[in-house]
């Protein structure tokens, strides 16, 4: 993962932002067009918001899912790519529009 949040409370951002999303409840053809995945990782002494921003990034959570080695509590959300642009700094390094 290469693209992520960056704001002071990323649960609630995902909260207020996006809509939650349970886990093995989605595929790579539920995720809307507009929008983007977003997976909330509890890494114990801070939290990480990964973006699914392609393909291979998409994949690489759907794997995560269904990982039963990485124990860390992980949540899922979608969230439209217009309220992502502006949370993400380095954007337009992954994103082409």
């Amino acid at each position: 993962m290469g693209l992520y949040i960056e704001v002071e409370d990323k649960a609630a951002w995902l909260m207020i932002n996006g809509t939650n999303i349970v886990p093995n409840s989605f595929t790579a053809e539920s995720i809307k067009d507009e929008d983007f995945l977003v997976c909330l990782i509890d890494n114990g002494p801070f939290l990480a918001a990964g973006v699914a921003y392609n393909e291979q990034e998409l994949g690489y959570i759907l794997k995560e899912v269904t990982d039963e080695k990485d124990a860390r509590p992980k949540f899922f959300f979608e969230v439209p790519k217009k309220l992502l642009k502006d949370v993400c700094p380095s954007w337009n390094d992954y994103v082409s529009e």
